[in-house]
């Protein structure tokens, strides 16, 4: 071949080469925007998505339920497989309310009607809840938040709510007296100003609280006809405390077992989204509840949004709300499973009669609707009936 052809053919190889890379450049060119093209189209696609299937808030809590408080379309027992009412066995250590409970009952009680003595003879002892005021210096000057200002401060010798040995420094102290009290701050202490620092503290003790004493005079000038069943008396208090928390317990027990004990084939749709419909109402409320008490404490909002307050992103508690709507479902197809397994029945006086004993108004029927009054009826009455055929064990 000669140099002139072989040169040619060298010249139309590079042309052939060139218009490949050409090709390939306008395609890379005309590739780029398509797939950046989709992938917004995606982002928008799922925007829109998001938008419109969350959860709208709704406050038509019977919306999915007969006036008789069943559930709309749904036959409970075909999708629910729960607990055989006649073979219930729970635990006694969940159901009993034991003298260690009701003691910490009454105590809570006592400390309710507590009174601030100043007698001079008593004598603060450890474990006393005493009211001191008192003035904290450091190298002779006072320092910041080391004061009570006059305003009296309750505190529990003990507790170890001051720093040190603080509160021991009180035990044998009197209504009255005053006395200084010296400490040393840790190191690690959260204010740095102070941390290792030794501190004196001006006490003044205003008085030592005093609990009454539970006996039938506590009862008769404090509890007076707490219960049409019982009598007037410490002795009946204590037991009416043991029937009440029994049979609370037992309530809760029995919620739980189902709970626990219940499997669902398959969630009714409608239902499923207006329980998640009305769950979400609930949390608006409490959030607009809130909003309201710091407004009228004059306090700042600590969240910029409902859905700051929430602690989720939208999606996110998309799938937190379908979680708790599925709790709720579960328990009340099981409910509504076991109403017709235990042959109940409701008339219109025992829903009359229900509203009376739970003081539900004619508001609250307004707001609730007279399905969803019902159904709770029915989740009573089957309560009810479960309590009368458990075992505890």
């Amino acid at each position: 071949m000669s140099a002139s052809k072989a040169k040619r053919q060298r010249q139309a190889e590079e042309r052939r080469k060139a218009k490949r890379e050409a090709a390939v450049t306008r395609a890379l060119l005309i590739g780029v925007p398509l797939v950046i093209i989709a992938v917004i189209a995606g982002v928008q696609a799922h925007s829109y998505y998001v938008r419109h299937n969350l959860t709208e808030s709704s406050d038509d809590f019977s919306a999915q339920l007969n006036e008789d408080g069943t559930i709309k379309g749904v036959d409970a027992a075909s999708v629910t497989k729960t607990v055989d009412p006649e073979n219930i066995v729970l635990s006694k250590e969940d159901v009993e309310y034991t003298e260690e409970d009701m003691q910490s009952d009454i105590d809570s009680l006592l400390e309710q009607h507590e009174t601030l003595e100043n007698g001079t003879d008593l004598t603060i002892a450890d474990g006393d809840k005493v009211s001191i005021d008192y003035i904290g210096t450091v190298d002779g000057e006072e320092f910041e938040g080391g004061s009570s200002d006059g305003n009296g401060y309750d505190l529990t010798i003990g507790s170890g709510t001051f720093v040190d040995d603080f509160e021991q420094q009180l035990i044998g102290a009197h209504p009255g007296d005053t006395l200084t009290v010296e400490v040393t701050f840790p190191d690690d202490y959260s204010t740095e100003e102070l941390q290792g620092k030794d501190a004196s503290f001006a006490v003044t003790v205003n008085g030592i609280y005093q609990l009454p004493v539970f006996d039938d005079a506590f009862v008769a000038e404090n509890l007076a006809d707490f219960d049409d069943k019982y009598e007037n008396t410490a002795d009946s208090y204590r037991q009416y405390l043991t029937d009440t928390h029994y049979e609370s317990n037992l309530r809760s027990s029995i919620d739980t077992y189902i709970k626990d004990n219940t499997t669902i084939s398959s969630y009714p749709k409608d239902y499923l989204k207006s329980v998640k419909a009305t769950t979400k109402y609930y949390e608006e409320q409490n959030y607009a509840y809130m909003l309201q008490m710091y407004e009228s404490y004059g306090m700042a909002n600590p969240y910029e949004s409902f859905d700051d307050y929430i602690g989720e992103t939208p999606v996110a508690h998309e799938k937190t709300l379908t979680k708790e709507a599925k709790e709720q479902v579960l328990r009340d197809l099981a409910y509504q499973t076991l109403y017709e397994k235990l042959g109940l029945s409701i008339t219109e006086e025992d829903y009359t009669a229900y509203l009376e004993e739970t003081g539900i108004s004619e508001e609250d029927v307004e707001t609730y609707g007279k399905g969803y009054l019902m159904q709770m009826l029915i989740q009573d009455k089957v309560r009810e009936a479960l309590m009368d055929k458990a075992k505890v064990e």
